[in-house]
């Protein structure tokens, strides 16, 4: 039977669904506006506009605390929804087929036409009493899970220091071998493994399915089979990694981009940037003291406690902007202070815009408020005039099963070396 590939990125599964459509007989309607609708109709009616203007964010406020789909709930759900709903084509028409209240909740039951593989589906939205979106039921058929281990294959060197060379670009890039060729990579300690980017992928595909898109020939995201991969003495060989499309990245940065380099990979080092130098120092946690000692003998340091998270591979410190204590994310994939939209009418006082640009997601276009925050306080330190945009972090605050207020990076590290141990759990700032 023919099958169609579905990837979650961020929790590290992979979806496979038959594409077999079923046929329905009686009257659908175009999609359009229509007026004197229920709530839980108007919401029906968001939901074929976020899959038609790939924009599930437009639905995430409709969404109940239990919501569940595909078997998944909080805090991943949000992640997966999104996920599927870009990868889906177009709704052309929709009819629908029955109504029920069961103990409160309202079940709606819709035929939607798709473009595509998918051709003609029921869709299946159940409704709590505050009208909000409790379980949604899409492309239940045939599903099957095989999660991607991100250690699989992965041997780390005897080495207690590696001094990795790195372009600074607003981002950490370095090369790295993959297959046997030199390749762009980028520092993300934002990222919990290392992804490659599909766009360069000469040749891949996966050992039991097809790699085909849902509503066309292309998936947003394929398991990568390679043979070899070598980071400065951290190796990997004859492993699947996850790729996606990572298109957006290289026009923000002008450069080719083979993959980012995340947690997986140097998760038993503690982290040393120096842009100044441009250099990453990977330390053995045992000799990191030493090391410090050793090498700025007449420096300060101030050592910043991380926040862990439950199965959260990302480092939370604190920090304040405005006076407002907010959590922060060291992200070393962030080219500019990024702040949660929520706190945009806080911190406007803190904020000089400068202009509006259009900022790629995977599977979608929207636009971001670009300009400077004034003031960044981390424990002693104080950055000013930090290039900043606002953006919705909710999904990723989920993805992370706490709220992420802020992302840093690049503003904040390139006039300052900074350590990062994930052994001690502490962020350390050397003057």
């Amino acid at each position: 039977m023919k099958k169609i590939l579905f990837i979650s990125v961020l929790i590290l599964t992979v979806l496979i669904f038959s594409s077999c459509a079923t046929i329905f007989s009686g009257r659908k309607q175009h999609v359009q506006n229509h007026e004197n609708l229920t709530e839980t109709e108007k919401l029906v009616m968001l939901t074929i506009q976020a899959i038609n203007e790939k924009s599930p964010r437009l639905i995430h406020s409709s969404l109940s605390d239990d919501f569940t789909f595909l078997n998944f709930e909080q805090p991943v759900v949000t992640m997966i929804l999104d996920q599927a709903l870009v990868q889906l084509g177009e709704v052309s028409e929709f009819r629908k087929i029955s109504e029920s209240v069961d103990n409160g909740n309202l079940t709606m039951i819709y035929e939607f036409e798709f473009s595509g593989a998918i051709g003609s589906r029921n869709v299946t939205f159940v409704f709590d009493d505050n009208h909000l979106l409790k379980h949604l039921e899409l492309l239940q058929e045939e599903i099957m899970v095989v999660t991607i281990r991100p250690d699989e294959g992965l041997e780390i060197p005897e080495d207690d220091i590696i001094v990795i060379p790195l372009n600074i670009n607003r981002v950490a890039m370095t090369e790295a071998i993959l297959n046997g060729e030199s390749r762009n990579f980028v520092i993300d300690t934002g990222a919990s493994m290392m992804t490659l980017n599909k766009n360069h992928l000469d040749d891949y595909q996966d050992a039991a399915y097809g790699i085909q898109g849902v509503s066309d020939n292309q998936a947003s995201a394929v398991l990568a089979q390679i043979s070899d991969f070598d980071f400065y003495g951290i190796t990997m060989k004859d492993t699947n990694i996850l790729a996606v499309d990572m298109s957006h990245l290289e026009e923000r940065i002008g450069m080719d981009i083979f993959g980012i380099i995340g947690y997986n990979i140097f998760k038993d080092y503690d982290l040393l940037f120096d842009y100044e130098n441009n250099t990453l120092a990977l330390l053995n946690p045992e000799i990191t003291e030493n090391f410090l000692e050793t090498n700025f003998p007449t420096s300060t340091f101030m050592a910043i406690d991380t926040e862990k998270k439950e199965g959260c591979t990302v480092p939370f410190i604190k920090g304040k902007i405005g006076g407002m204590e907010l959590n922060l994310v060291f992200d070393s994939g962030a080219g500019r202070i990024v702040i949660d939209t929520t706190h945009k009418e806080a911190l406007s006082d803190f904020f000089t815009f400068t202009e509006i640009t259009d900022t790629r997601d995977i599977g979608s276009t929207f636009q971001t408020e670009v300009g400077y925050i004034d003031e960044l306080i981390i424990g002693d330190k104080r950055f000013t005039e930090l290039v900043s945009q606002f953006t919705d972090l909710s999904l990723l605050s989920q993805s992370l099963g706490a709220q992420a207020d802020v992302l840093i990076g690049y503003e904040v590290l390139k006039n300052q070396i900074v350590l990062l141990s994930y052994a001690n759990e502490q962020v350390v700032f050397i003057d």
